[in-house]
């Protein structure tokens, strides 16, 4: 096993005799504003976890524990310290190098923990909000970065959005565990912000029209938004009557169009459908009435010159202007 200590990496060092090490050092040279902590590291499919033994052993008590992945003593008479249980397991979270925050928010006398795992490195606390999350990172100098932040069920609800740098939007991969939402993100190295919002949608659809005959078209244009974020990219489904007719996709602004064209008369109710993360929202339905094939105007007025004509000479016929011989060589 390898080990990093300040940065200086020491190959083939067991890590329960270096523990050992740092306890006699601790009573030789005790630095009470100094801290030793241990943190288990990862690669893609593995990561360690730590944990620490009943205090009935007479083990140094620790100053902080970070669920299982952070331990810190202050660096006096660390006493045991080689008891520190080390643990390999699977790596639940894809994230190679990962480090463990945690942060504790009290909102309306609630105590809510937010937990990010992330190869990025946070350079400041987050900022946290009854609707959104907002972290300043700074990359690692990798190909992609990745972060996975646990948020509180009872925190947050709807549909999750990232935003990356302030503008630009990136889909979360969400999953629920007991009463966890965890919102898993990559994103490239030149990322300095990331911002997680959550709500329910601003959905809508509005026709230019609500009368239209067979061979007519409908507009139909519509808005999918979370806190004036347009889901760009996701895909809406139209109904009409119960029936979904297309998928269309989200532009950058969060509009998206369609022209509809009845092949039947009657009413049709016509909505719009988006599903994400579990979740459904549908819009207004609009009711359109769709009425019989209009004949184009050229025809209609064709059609009276010709019945025009047919009674001129139906009248001139009868006052003997017009011959029976002429009207049966028409």
């Amino acid at each position: 096993m390898s080990m990093y200590v300040s940065g200086v990496r020491l190959m083939d060092l067991d890590p329960y005799n270096l523990l050992r090490i740092l306890s006699v050092y601790s009573y030789i040279t005790p630095m009470d504003g100094m801290t030793l902590t241990l943190e288990g590291s990862s690669n893609y499919t593995m990561m360690v976890e730590l944990a620490v033994p009943d205090a009935s052993n007479g083990m140094s008590k620790p100053i902080r524990v970070d669920g299982r992945h952070r331990i810190v003593w202050t660096f006096r008479n660390l006493e045991s310290i080689d008891r520190v249980e080390l643990h390999i397991v699977k790596n639940p979270f894809g994230i190679s190098d990962l480090t463990y925050y945690e942060y504790r928010y009290r909102d309306r006398g609630c105590l809510y923990v937010l937990k990010i795992y992330t190869n990025s490195t946070l350079i400041s606390d987050p900022i946290i909000r009854s609707d959104s999350i907002l972290l300043t990172i700074r990359g690692g100098g990798r190909c992609s970065e990745a972060s996975n932040i646990s948020i509180p069920r009872d925190l947050a609800d709807g549909i999750f959005v990232c935003l990356l740098n302030g503008s630009m939007y990136l889909k979360p991969i969400v999953s629920k565990h007991m009463d966890e939402y965890w919102s898993y993100i990559y994103y490239p190295p030149s990322v300095y912000s990331i911002e997680i919002l959550w709500g329910k949608p601003e959905f809508k659809l509005e026709a230019d029209s609500q009368d239209v005959a067979i061979g007519g078209e409908v507009g139909l244009k519509g808005i999918l938004r979370i806190h004036n974020v347009g889901l760009s990219g996701e895909n809406v489904t139209l109904i009409v009557n119960g029936e979904p007719i297309a998928d269309i996709t989200v532009k950058e602004d969060g509009s998206f169009s369609y022209r509809f064209k009845p092949t039947r008369t009657g009413v049709a109710y016509i909505w719009a459908r988006y599903s994400s993360q579990g979740l459904t929202y549908e819009t207004e339905r609009i009711r359109v009435t769709v009425s019989e094939y209009n004949l184009p105007s050229i025809i209609v007025i064709t059609i009276t010159a010709a019945a025009l004509s047919l009674a001129t000479i139906f009248i001139l016929h009868k006052r003997g202007y017009i011959s029976t011989a002429f009207l049966k060589n028409l």
